[in-house]
């Protein structure tokens, strides 16, 4: 089922009433067994509230098992960053968090729903069955901490990725930078000896060999001069 698929419960010491609107397979698994215990005669409990602890652990056990699918995506996420993939990583890790977004809000009002419970279902089901809302709580406070350990490092990710592009940029930006300072001064002998006008130096076309290891003279001098101010 999707993270933000709700489901209503009416509970009474001797019946479960659900409201959702849409298929819930783990409602069905739960209903489907506690039709052939009752079948059989197997399903003996004092109260509903049994049921109602074990549908809640289904539940959270298939919120499990649907985070585990963000663990696999988040170990190809960081396997996809340190493959030179950082450009990609970027779709992915949104796709990512647009996940781990739909679980927080599936889960932002089961604390209190939970705590709200506490003492009702103490009262309905009696002290005994303080026991299994202990348990219903300890099941939403690991799924919470799964999804926390789970937003944190894909936090921790797309730092890492953004780090990594922004250090592929900068090489780039310094790569243009130190070719435009190494052409600029060519461009200027060639815009020099470009102009209409009579130069001393040339005069024959096999002058056009001086301007070229003018040139090449020039670019040599500049790319030593940039190596030692360490820009490369």
């Amino acid at each position: 089922p999707a993270p933000d698929h709700e489901i209503d419960f009416i509970l009474g010491r001797d019946y479960i009433i659900t409201a959702h609107y849409r298929l819930s397979e783990p409602l069905e698994r739960i209903t489907r067994a506690f039709e052939i215990q009752s079948m059989n005669n197997k399903f003996v409990a004092e109260h509903a509230g049994y049921l109602f602890y074990d549908i809640i652990r289904e539940l959270y056990a298939t919120s499990f098992t649907q985070l585990e699918t963000i663990d696999s995506d988040l170990a190809r996420v960081e396997h996809g960053i340190f493959e030179n993939k950082e450009k990609f990583m970027v779709r992915r890790i949104s796709e990512v968090n647009k996940k781990l977004i739909d679980f927080r809000q599936s889960l932002r009002f089961h604390r209190e729903a939970l705590r709200s419970f506490e003492l009702p279902g103490k009262t309905l089901y009696g002290a005994a069955f303080a026991y299994q809302i202990e348990s219903i709580m300890a099941e939403f406070n690991k799924l919470q901490t799964m999804l926390e350990i789970h937003t944190d490092l894909l936090h921790d990710l797309r730092e890492t990725n953004d780090s990594l592009l922004s250090a592929k940029t900068n090489e780039t930006i310094k790569a243009l930078t130190v070719m435009s300072v190494i052409m600029l001064p060519l461009t200027l002998i060639t815009g020099v000896f470009g102009m209409n006008a009579n130069f001393v130096l040339i005069h024959q076309p096999s002058d056009f060999i001086f301007v070229i290891g003018a040139m090449v003279v020039t670019g040599a001098v500049m790319l030593l001069f940039i190596k030692g101010k360490k820009w490369l």
